[in-house]
Formats: C-alpha cells, structure tokens, sequence
C-alpha cells in the first residue's frame, strides 16, 4: 500500500466524496487508486438494482 488517507483526509481533498476513506496499491509499474466504504450496519441498505418489476424496491 503506497497510501491510505482516513475519511477526514479524503472528504478534505476530494469534497463530493463520502467515503471511509482512499487508497493507492502499486504492484510492479502499475498503481490502483480505491475508495472504501466500510459497512458496519449502521445506515438502511437502499437497492441501486431494479427488481423484477424494474422499479427499485
């Protein structure tokens, strides 16, 4: 892991992202920027997929 910011560090540098918080991984000469969202139960799920009826449930 080449960096990890907190989500204090990532809401300060990128303002329109809530995100738990943002990495870079590198391996060799290729490097991977992520963002993590960790799920602890504490928020309602909502579905982004339709369900069968093709509207979001």
């Amino acid at each position: 892991m080449d960096r990890w910011w907190s989500e204090s560090m990532t809401t300060k540098h990128f303002r329109t992202i809530t995100a738990d918080g943002q990495g870079l991984w590198s391996v060799g000469d290729t490097t991977a920027g992520f963002w993590l969202e960790a799920d602890t139960g504490t928020e309602p799920l909502v579905p982004w997929w339709p369900n069968s009826t093709g509207t979001r449930s």
